[in-house]
Order: structure tokens, then sequence, then C-alpha cells
């Protein structure tokens, strides 16, 4: 008893914190509607990202230059296509790109494509600025219009890196391309390798750098790189009213079977969703009533055995077997063997239980003892005779009862 009671203790304290857990859980899931932990980027090296190749710690050195300066620096996920679509800067008052802004793709998921492209350079030849970093991983870069090219050199170092945006100092360049474009201005080069160069377009500028690592964390915990990112950034306009950081590229040019699900759109129907599913399982997984007494291990075993045979008897379909084995039990409970000939006296007691005449009895053994024998018996079939045999060895074990009975009230009168 001692054991049972301690071992009741214990499950109704495990069930509780599972409750405290469950509840956790959905406190969790609600809080997702007012802050969500992921972006919907998805991309590990975006502005958001602390890691080491992210570009965070750039954006929160533009951001507080913008504060010193009163320049707007954000972020936009939102396509460039929609946010400038070529028009004049001037003219652009329903945008949030307004009046000599400097536009960022800093080593985006994804390139622009011909259409992109087209809108980007038509919002540069109107007075934009735009500054693009190609990605480390994939340095190939190509702006037909302006005759610029990004090609894959292998990696490179910082050996004789030479920039005529910044005095000499403690620099690291790592890139792993160079550019050619032999119209252009070299604004830095690393082993005489050009690693950025400046295009004019129009009355607007592109920066094109070959390499995105000197704007990430990484970077700019080093020396003076810091500075040689923004001598980058601001060589294309002295005092821009606007930067931004476009990271539109980013959210189309990761996977987007997460993305899609946990995006600003359809973030709060996914969280509802997830809600939703923890309550259907914190349901499902509460008991009720009290707890249940441990079974008897012998007859557990005898469950499981039955259990047992019951699923290869489906599984080998086959229901004459089932009803071979039955009927011979119940003749061996029966003794039909010793009276062989005269099986209508010990089917009689039976049959009068029953309430049906003896015949019944006799024929729904024939009928047994002609689907024992049969080559192919459904289950359905197999089933219902043996359905019906049970209730013929049920009234024989209420013979056998009575039988007893009787031998124990004779025996209580002899005494």
């Amino acid at each position: 008893m001692p054991d049972a009671a301690r071992s009741h203790r214990e499950s109704s304290a495990g069930l509780v914190r599972a409750e405290w857990l469950w509840l956790a859980a959905l406190v969790l899931l609600v809080s997702f509607h007012f802050w969500f932990p992921w972006r919907a980027g998805g991309a590990v090296d975006d502005s958001y990202s602390t890691r080491a190749e992210g570009k965070k710690a750039f954006f929160r050195l533009i951001e507080r230059l913008g504060e010193i300066r009163g320049i707007d620096v954000f972020r936009s996920e939102t396509p460039f296509t929609r946010s400038i679509a070529g028009t004049p800067a001037a003219e652009v008052d329903h945008t949030r790109v307004l009046g000599d802004p400097v536009l960022c793709l800093l080593g985006p998921a994804r390139y622009p494509t011909e259409r992109e492209w087209d809108r980007l350079l038509a919002w540069v030849r109107n007075g934009g600025t735009l500054l693009i970093a190609a990605r480390d991983e994939q340095p190939e870069l190509t702006i037909e219009a302006l005759g610029i090219e990004v090609q894959p050199a292998g990696a490179g170092g910082d050996d004789g890196l030479t920039s005529s945006l910044v005095p000499a100092g403690d620099y690291y360049w790592q890139s792993y391309g160079v550019v050619e474009a032999p119209a252009a201005q070299t604004l830095v080069e690393s082993g005489g390798r050009p690693q950025a160069v400046l295009a004019y377009h129009g009355v607007g500028r592109v920066i094109v750098v070959a390499s995105e690592f000197v704007f990430t964390n990484q970077s700019l915990a080093w020396g003076d790189n810091a500075q040689l990112a923004l001598a980058l950034l601001l060589m294309g306009a002295n005092l821009p009213r606007q930067i931004v950081i476009d990271e539109s590229l980013n959210v189309s040019g990761t996977p987007r079977v997460v993305g899609l699900l946990i995006g600003p759109l359809l973030r709060p129907v996914t969280v509802q969703l997830l809600i939703v599913l923890v309550l259907f399982a914190w349901w499902g997984s509460r008991r009720f009533g009290p707890l249940l007494a441990a079974s008897v291990p012998a007859r557990q075993n005898i469950v499981d055995h039955t259990d047992a045979v019951g699923i290869h008897a489906w599984q080998a379909r086959d229901g004459a077997g089932m009803v071979r084995a039955y009927l011979r039990q119940l003749s061996d409970e029966l003794k039909l063997r010793h009276w062989h000939g005269q099986e209508q006296r010990v089917l009689e007691p039976i049959a009068a239980r029953l309430g049906r005449p003896v015949e019944v009895v006799q024929r729904l053994l024939e009928k047994a003892e002609k689907a024992a024998g049969a080559a192919d018996l459904d289950r359905r079939t197999a089933a219902a005779i043996i359905q019906r045999l049970a209730v013929v060895r049920r009234a024989a074990r209420e013979r056998g009862h009575a039988r007893r009975q009787r031998a124990v009230v004779h025996t209580a009168g002899q005494v």
C-alpha cells in the first residue's frame, strides 16, 4: 500500500508539471502575436543577423550616423520595383525613397532580374545612388548597361590594399572576386585587383564592390574597416537624405516553404493554427477520472496472448483454422469423443438451456465441422460461426456450474 500511495503521488505531481508545461507553451505562442523572434527574410547574412557574416552591425552604424547627420535610415522588405518604379526622385512623393537616396544591396540572396535591373538603372539615371556588393558564395555579377562585371578570382586578402577614399590604416579585406570595369573609376584595389569601382549613369551613381565582407559584423570588428565601409557608402552621395538597406532580395531569394508561413502576411494565421494545435494536444493528453490500478500480471499476459493470436489470425486470413481450433476446444470440454454415436445425450441439456431443439445444436456443430474443413473461409463467416459456438459453450458451462452447486449442497446435507 505505501508503494501504491507513493506511486499515486508521483503520478499526480507529474500531471501537474505537465499542465504547467502546456500552459507555458500556450502563453509563448500567444506572445508571438506581439513579438516574433524570426524575421521574414530568413537569410543568415542579412541586416537582421548577428552572426559573423550578418550585417546588423553595419545597419546600426549607419543608423547612428543618421541620428547625428539627420539621415533617414531604414530597412525595406518591399520590392524596390514598387518603391522606386523608375520615376525621377523629385516626382516620387508616394514612396519612402525620396530625394537623393542611397539604396544598398549588400550580398543579396539573389541578384536582380533583368526587369529589376531596368527599373533600378532608370531610377539611378534620375538621381539615385546604388551600392551593390557581390555575394561571396556567388561573386558572378554583371551589369551590362554599365559594362561592369564581377568575376570569381579565388580568395584574396589585404595584400597591397590601396584606396583613394581613406588614409592609410589598419584594414583587412577578404574577397573571392574581382571587378572588371574599364570605364569605371577604381575606388579600392587589393593585390593589384580592382575590388570596388564607381560608375556614373545619368545624374546618378553606381558603386560596385566585389565582396560583401567589408560590410559584415566580423569585418567591422577589425581595425579601421568601419571607416572603409562608411567611405564606400558615402562615396555615392556626400549627404544623402535617405539610406535604404534592401531586404526584398533576401526575402524572395531564400526558401519559401517556411518563409511564407512566418512572413508578416501569414504570420497571424500560422500562430493561430499553432495555438489550436497546442490546445488540441493539451485536451487529448488530459486524464479523466482516477488512476487505473495496476493490472494482474498473469491476467495481463493472457490478454496480451489473446490479442497476439487474434492479430495473427487476422493477418493470416485463416478463418477455417480459427473455427477448427475453437471447435476442437469445445469438443474436448463436452467430451464428445467419448460419446461417439450418443452425442444427443450430451447436447440435450445444452439445447434445453438455449430453448432450442437439440437438432438445431447438432446442425450448428455439423456446419462448424464443414467450415473447419473448407479451403477458403472468409473471416466474417468464421467470426459468425465462432460466435454461435460460444453461445453453446456458455450454456454448457452453466450446466457444469449447476452440477457443482448440487454436489456442494449434497455434501453439506451429509455433514
